[in-house]
């Protein structure tokens, strides 16, 4: 064994053998191996004990053969030799003396070979020769393998290299490199003799590595000579037209047939970009030669693959000129206080840009009043009563004993209608909130006198009366700032139930309890729905079918199955139609969906149809007829859902912090949005997005700092790369995660608050463009309690202080189809009188133990931003399901040639592939920890001293469960992290691929990264989840359809005074609760045709985490988080109140000149079970309501009670690294 090799002395290669030949004895005499003269036999078969320490393969698979791991080392490692050494410079001598021909001729054949890095090396081990070519690191290679000279045969072993040469370059007519592949040992080199060693068969140990070198290097050839042939080739040119060129140039020769039947895809590019480093060395070794046909670095196509070129000729780097982070002098005084605010850099646009961006506001709709425009009610008394009428805005005392933390501020409300009694008036109202008492909390809001009309009335509540009212307000309705100085004005309505801000209405100001308003989705016939039943495991399902005709609360459909139920290697959202019709009640229907139908030849399905039911979106090619899958043979009547190559007006989009460009692109496949201009900081992920870029239009990349852009535009700059006012509908962002980041240990450092403050820079770009949309995305964290100042109330604070609608929004990637654990945070955001997208609904199941959680909690101590559960039409994807046509790859120190990304995401030493090797593979979840606690590590090993283990939380080098989710892909793999370390594979002894991360971001399989194996991670773990980036595209799809039902074209400015009021839309009914479960009684009822009998199958009883559903008359009160500072001495100060007692003369109560926000710690206990507890009044019944009239009730303490809803236990959601 040659010295130093870092491998146990202990190992042998008899012992090696005689392990491989116990684990068969064992395997065989458990009945899990199959033999000649043994038949197959189901892993359940094998004993218990022996499946919980080795074995268990996937549910359903057999074990037929065991196939033993690739060497790591070479024989010669173990001191296994097929006879003697002879060492080079003897055998270089004896080939002088006896055979000088072989030195005339330059070469000699070697056989039985084997390349491996030196001993000495990190890296050691067996290794391709592509990577001794590009020479990784500074690695040292030898090779061992024999020489045939006459009739001798010679050993060499150990033999320093660094040369490879590949001929055969630049000749159409030879069809494959063949056997035109030499090495040149280092002492050759150095001493001139010219001998080169020509590489024949490989041995045993070496034969996978030498099977890949092999493709690669007639990858190389047919790659130059298309270049040769060719000017200006682009990475666009190997999507197809490589593969073409070469079957006319080679045609059916055999040799090329069967290296291109080793890459069955005609998209070369995945291939190209993983092997970039070899080729282009080829390709600029081939210019150095001075002889070459072309000169090939002159190609556009190394300066799209390669991102270390400088220049770089289709990505130029700009230039970084601007100091902080540029804000808006509006961002600048709402983010000042932030403990990053010493970070913003606030400037004024050049003059000539303030006229333009003023019009763009008004066109838009913002900073208007509409001339005093007046609320309607409908009321069936006119007039003043006790000295309040309808309309009047009223200031009533809070209640003393309540949960509400919202500073002792008395109540605010609007009059909807009013009922006198003998000795008093009742009041029927609609509070109003302040933006203390939204999710705003008690962070700097730009103007305390904006007030919101809440959903919130007190129709089922305790009784209010007129006496009660000690004040009044002024107030502007539908204006963007009081008629009077010190009055306050209202323009939009806030949603306690899902935290939202939108546009004031007029249907509004009588609420939903008295206007009879519906909110149901009107369903027509040809409609495709998604109707609610129950499924073999007794689990609520959504299953698709399609309305035939709508009888009153009776729905009469054809039930569409799922094509899996009898195909099982189908994609899980195709369909069989059926000639069978049910009668459902219209209750059991959840939402609309979207089907179409297909040629049954075509291999293709198009976007969305094509992402496995993300988005509601399914396909039919056949049909099911008496329980078998028979043609289409007939043209079916539903109306078919969209696709993206129907004409419509799209969103100019604006992407900043794009990183590769998913985002986006799932964006743009909700066939709304249209990507013009996209800023980002990294090459690499640029690249990446250019190199996937769908739209008919380029889109302007401009790689620098956003800072830089911003600052630009501000300038009035005219390049082309910059957007100019007007031109932005749609904005996008992903801004740094990493300061907010739970995994991130260093929050305070210059460069971590930096990062944080790049929301502030989205806020800017919002504020300076005023796009009709916009959505931004970050990590849970920034919504933590445990922030000085909470990022994410502010970052509302900020928008819906500008105007605009904004939406909160924590959705899971499991939920719509992606298989990892990643939440994340959105807030969507839609200009005055557009329609503001809603909330889309899961399609897939929660995974077991998934908890309650939510964003934070209000003034209330009511969650916002909780995890929703819809009942779904999917299970969750699991790691294995995802990944189950990938094919295994052992140890992963080979790339495959069919799935250049599946490799992983580091390539192990034999010091750490010792600690994988040494994980159990059962029971599920085994690390580190568990491997020493076996004894699988001896104790003096490294990575134990390095760890300590003092916990068993300990995630370090720990499987990943395959019947759960991917965890949350970060920006790198650090498998020893005792947080983030659970990245080895469950069944193979090795790291996670850059192809699985990608599964579990959603990349599509054709789209192409750019980069080293590093880069590629990077761009993933920065990404959104695709299938998360689809539903939200649909969605904003979704609003502009609804934009243009009420006359509003969302591709043009909003006019304003505000498009008319419709009222409320014919829309899906209401989401399924925010809590897991439906009222106990709930069942389905089912019609034939041919019976009228009613099937009721047994209510399914809820899992044991889930519990009550909420009330449908809820009335909440958000939360305030941290008191604002800078909050006015007392409510006299916003405005002039008028005063009045019970009796209804002028009075001026002496302590409410004295009201005053005070400081309350709202701050979120993670164990507090007081969730769902809010306070309201206990008013008497209508028999004690005439006693209780002439009652004076300012300043009496009543009685109080809490609003009968039982505490719920919800968790805040912290960040899930």
């Amino acid at each position: 064994m040659p010295r130093g090799f870092n491998t146990p002395s202990a190992i042998s290669s008899d012992d090696l053998q005689l392990d491989v030949a116990e684990l068969e004895f064992e395997l065989e005499q458990a009945g899990a191996v199959q033999t000649e003269d043994s038949p197959e036999t189901e892993v359940h078969e094998v004993s218990d004990q022996f499946f919980k320490e080795e074995l268990a393969p996937a549910k359903g698979q057999r074990l037929s053969h065991v196939s033993p791991p690739l060497a790591f080392f070479p024989p010669s490692a173990y001191g296994v030799r097929p006879q003697n050494r002879t060492e080079e410079r003897r055998l270089i001598s004896f080939l002088k003396l006896e055979h000088p021909e072989v030195f005339d001729e330059g070469e000699i054949e070697l056989n039985n070979f084997v390349v491996y890095a030196a001993p000495r090396d990190n890296r050691d081990g067996i290794v391709s020769l592509d990577q001794v070519a590009i020479k990784v690191g500074k690695s040292t290679f030898c090779f061992d393998g024999q020489i045939q000279v006459g009739d001798e045969t010679h050993y060499l072993e150990g033999v320093p290299f660094s040369l490879v040469s590949v001929g055969g370059y630049e000749d159409l007519e030879q069809h494959t490199v063949h056997d035109s592949l030499w090495i040149q040992s280092s002492s050759n080199e150095h001493s001139g003799n010219g001998l080169w060693y020509r590489l024949k068969q490989p041995a045993k140990d070496y034969r996978h590595h030498f099977e890949l070198f092999m493709w690669v290097a007639n990858l190389a050839k047919h790659l130059l000579d298309f270049l040769s042939a060719h000017e200006n080739v682009t990475l666009e040119h190997f999507k197809s037209d490589f593969v073409s060129w070469l079957k006319d140039v080679h045609g059916t020769d055999e040799g090329f047939m069967a290296w291109l039947a080793k890459y069955p895809s005609p998209d070369f590019r995945h291939a190209i970009v993983a092997h970039a480093d070899f080729l282009q060395k080829q390709a600029l070794d081939m210019d150095r030669q001075g002889d070459a046909l072309a000169c090939y670095e002159n190609h556009l196509l190394w300066h799209e693959i390669n991102p270390s070129l400088t220049p770089n000729l289709v990505m130029e780097k700009q230039p970084q000129t601007a100091k902080g982070t540029i804000v808006t002098p509006y961002v600048k005084r709402c983010f000042k206080e932030m403990e990053w605010g010493r970070f913003l850099n606030a400037s004024e646009p050049r003059p000539e840009i303030a006229p333009l961006h003023k019009a763009r506001c008004e066109a838009m709709g913002f900073n208007a009043v509409f001339g005093g425009k007046k609320p309607q009610f409908k009321s069936n008394f006119e007039g003043n009563s006790h000295g309040v009428q309808v309309g009047d805005v009223v200031l009533v005392p809070r209640d003393e004993q309540t949960k509400w933390k919202d500073g002792g501020m008395p109540w605010i409300a609007v009059v909807q209608d009013i009922k006198p009694l003998k000795h008093d008036t009742r009041l029927f109202v609609i509070w109003l909130y302040r933006a203390t008492e939204t999710i705003c909390l008690n962070l700097r809001y730009p103007d305390e006198r904006e007030l919101f009309l809440s959903d919130h009335c007190n129709c089922d509540d305790s009784s209010l009366y007129a006496s009660e009212v000690i004040g009044k307000l002024d107030v502007t309705w539908f204006a963007s700032a009081p008629a009077d100085k010190n009055g306050f004005f209202v323009r939009q309505t806030y949603s306690s139930n899902d935290a939202s801000f939108t546009t004031l209405k007029d249907h509004q100001f009588v609420c939903t309890c008295r206007s009879g308003h519906d909110e149901e989705h009107q369903y027509n016939p040809s409609d495709t729905v998604l109707v609610e039943t129950i499924n073999t495991e007794e689990e609520w399902r959504l299953e698709p079918a399609e309305i035939l005709a709508v009888d009153g609360p009776h729905i009469h459909i054809r039930p569409l199955v799922f094509r899996s139920f009898y195909d099982k290697h189908c994609r899980p959202n195709e369909l069989l139609y059926t000639y069978e019709t049910r009668s459902i009640m219209s209750e059991q229907i959840d939402r609309i969906c979207h089907i179409r139908i297909l040629p049954p030849l075509e291999t293709s399905v198009p976007v969305p149809y094509d992402r496995n039911g993300t988005g509601d979106f399914f396909y039919i090619r056949e049909a099911l007829r008496d329980g078998c899958i028979v043609p289409l043979d007939l043209k079916p009547t539903f109306r078919q859902g969209f696709t993206l190559d129907q004409p419509r007006s799209k969103l100019r989009a604006l992407n900043i912090f794009c990183g590769g460009g998913t985002f986006d692109r799932g964006l743009e496949e909700g066939g709304c949005i249209q990507s013009e201009w996209a800023v980002e900081w990294d090459v690499s992920a640029m690249l990446t997005y250019r190199a996937n870029h769908r739209g008919s239009l380029p889109v302007k990349m401009f790689c620098g700092s956003v800072n830089d852009y911003l600052e630009r535009a501000k300038n009035g700059d005219t390049g082309d790369l910059i957007a100019r006012l007007g031109e932005v509908d749609f904005i996008s962002a992903g801004s740094p995660c990493q300061g907010y980041s739970t995994a991130n240990n260093n929050k305070k450092s210059d460069e971590s608050l930096r990062n944080c403050s790049m929301i502030a820079s989205v806020v800017s770009y919002v504020d300076f463009y005023r796009p009709k949309y916009a959505i931004l995305e970050n990590v849970i964290a920034m919504s933590n309690s445990t922030h000085t100042r909470n990022p994410l109330s502010q970052l509302v604070c900020a928008f819906v202080g500008m105007g605009y609608q904004t939406r909160v929004l924590k959705l899971d990637a499991w939920s719509f189809g992606a298989p990892q654990s990643r939440s994340r945070l959105f807030v969507m955001i839609a200009a005055p009188g557009l329609e503001l997208p809603v909330r889309p609904a899961n399609s897939h199941s929660h995974p077991e133990k998934t908890g309650l959680r939510a964003l934070g909690r209000g003034a209330s101590g009511v969650p916002y931003g909780e995890r929703h559960w819809d009942t779904p039409v999917f299970n969750f994807v699991s790691a294995a399901k995802a990944t189950r046509d990938l094919p295994s790859i052992d140890r992963g120190r080979i790339t495959q040639i069919d799935w250049p990304d599946h490799r992983p995401g580091r390539i192990e030493s034999y010091k750490y592939q010792e600690i994988i090797n040494s994980i159990p593979k059962y029971p599920r979840e085994q690390g580190l920890v568990h491997a020493v606690k076996k004894g699988r590590l001896r104790a003096g090993h490294h990575a134990v001293d390095a760890n300590k283990l003092r916990k068993n939380a300990n995630r370090s080098w720990t499987r990943i469960n395959p019947d759960g989710l991917i965890p949350t892909v970060t920006t790198s793999l650090n498998p020893l992290c005792r947080f983030t370390g659970k990245w080895v594979h469950w069944e193979q002894d090795r790291l996670m691929t850059v192809q699985e991360i990608r599964r579990a971001q959603g990349y599509p399989d054709d789209e192409v990264l750019i980069g080293d194996i590093v880069r590629q991670w990077k761009i993933v773990g920065n990404s959104v989840a695709r299938q998360v980036a689809l539903v939200l595209g649909l969605k904003i799809r979704e609003a502009c359809e609804q934009d243009e039902i009420r006359g509003i074209d969302p591709t043009q400015p909003v006019k304003a005074p505000l498009a008319p009021d419709l009222g409320p839309l014919p829309r899906k009914r209401p989401l399924t609760s925010a809590t897991p479960n439906r009222p106990s009684n709930f069942s389905i009822v089912i019609k034939t045709p041919k019976s009228a009998e009613q099937v009721t199958p047994t209510p399914v009883k809820p899992p044991s985490h889930m519990f009550g559903s909420s009330s449908t008359s809820r009335k909440m009160r958000e939360e305030k988080d941290e008191p604002y500072s800078d909050s006015l001495s007392n409510l006299a100060q916003l405005g002039q109140l008028e005063l009045s007692s019970h009796r209804g003369k002028s009075v001026t109560p002496p302590n409410l000149i004295s009201l005053t926000s005070t400081p309350n710690d709202t701050s979120a206990d993670e164990d507090s079970d007081t969730i769902r507890s809010v306070t309201h009044r206990k008013r008497p019944t209508d028999d004690q309501e005439q006693d209780m009239v002439g009652q004076n009730t300012l300043g009496v303490t009543k009685e109080k009670e809490n609003r009968p809803y039982i505490p719920k236990r919800i968790k805040l959601l912290e960040d899930e690294p």
